[in-house]
């Protein structure tokens, strides 16, 4: 957490090309925080299809983030729970796309493999399902583990 918050604090003064005349108050609708802050909260409250919109204009302005925290460091995050809202929504094909998206960029949390296995359970994919889910329990999900030993044994 703090190891975001100083890059975090840093953007706070920094225009966005979402709106670049945010200036004194980062949080101000119409700035990249803005949305960040937003997705989060929607996602978090159920209001999922919000959650999507917000994660679209986050990514969308994936340079502006880029540039602003000195690379794509904790961005998979954007892709995982963009990928989550969507497959709330019943999207699950849709979701699996921004899974491994967000694996491109991190293949190390066991998070979006343990949601991808979810989504490719929902698809009715259950070896591809046990896979995610193995790889989770690998990187130390606990979640998958009592999953790998329900379904995948």
């Amino acid at each position: 957490m703090r190891r975001l918050l100083i890059p975090l604090l840093t953007a706070l003064a920094l225009p966005t090309a979402v709106n670049a005349e945010v200036k004194e108050n980062p949080y101000q609708k119409g700035s990249l925080m803005f949305y960040i802050t937003r997705s989060y909260n929607r996602l978090n409250a159920g209001d999922y299809s919000g959650a999507l919109a917000d994660y679209d204009i986050v990514i969308e302005n994936k340079e502006i983030y880029k540039k602003v925290f000195d690379g794509l460091e904790e961005f998979d995050k954007f892709y995982m729970q963009r990928g989550n809202a969507k497959s709330n929504l019943g999207d699950h094909s849709g979701a699996l796309s921004d899974f491994n998206k967000a694996l491109s960029l991190n293949r190390s949390n066991p998070l979006i493999y343990y949601n991808r296995g979810l989504a490719w359970f929902k698809l009715k994919n259950a070896t591809k399902g046990c896979k995610d889910f193995r790889k989770a329990s690998s990187l130390g999900d606990t979640y998958s583990d009592k999953i790998v030993e329900k379904y995948c044994m």
